[in-house]
């Protein structure tokens, strides 16, 4: 049966007329991500697969950096990158999604002790928002203290200047007290591939 041509009208001017608001949902995100068990590189990759299926599109990625575990010792050495999505979840939707990935790859959640992990993916950025709440701190409350987030963020955003410090990421990168062991691992090819 043919669809009138007056419905095809209206159907077609409700789209266009979202359009606008379809847009402005979308969100820019940067996450950090890190593993220092198994096969470490290989992790990262199906976790970035992960969220470009699941959380949004994937618009740039870091080089892979090398560092020992930052607040607490083991001799496994952690790979880590950010990752820049762009996504339709809120911040506590984008949480919750990070949490059952990293469930997973076989992650443990218990108190707040750090310890080695197959995969950790922590939100630094969500678009300009600040959120201060005990399970979720936007910006990442300790990333300005660690190496191994400030150096993949000078790959992807040298000029983000942070919300709450009025700070570059440059100028975050030159005042960091972190001496840690770090180095650049590798570059990161990033080829999609759907993890069950």
């Amino acid at each position: 049966m043919r669809i009138p041509y007056v419905r095809w009208s209206w159907a077609f001017r409700d789209f266009f007329l979202s359009l606008p608001e379809i847009f402005e949902a979308m969100a820019q995100v940067i996450l950090s991500m890190g593993s220092n068990l198994g096969n470490r590189l290989e992790t990262l990759q199906q976790g970035v697969s992960r969220l470009s299926f699941e959380a949004g599109t994937v618009k740039q990625i870091s080089a892979v950096y090398e560092s020992v575990a930052w607040g607490f010792s083991v001799p496994e050495r952690f790979l880590n990158l950010a990752v820049m999505i762009e996504t339709e979840l809120n911040p506590r939707a984008l949480l919750k999604l990070i949490h059952e990935i990293e469930e997973s790859f076989g992650r443990v959640r218990e108190g707040s002790t750090y310890r080695s992990r197959t995969l950790d993916i922590d939100i630094i950025f969500y678009e300009e928002d600040v959120i201060q709440e005990p399970d979720l701190s936007i910006p990442h409350r300790l990333m300005h203290q660690r190496l191994f987030v400030l150096l993949p963020l000078l790959d992807l955003v040298p000029n983000k200047v942070h919300p709450i410090f009025g700070k570059t990421m440059k100028e975050l990168l030159e005042q960091c007290s972190d001496a840690s062991d770090i180095q650049k691992y590798s570059d990161f090819e990033f080829q999609p591939s759907f993890v069950e």
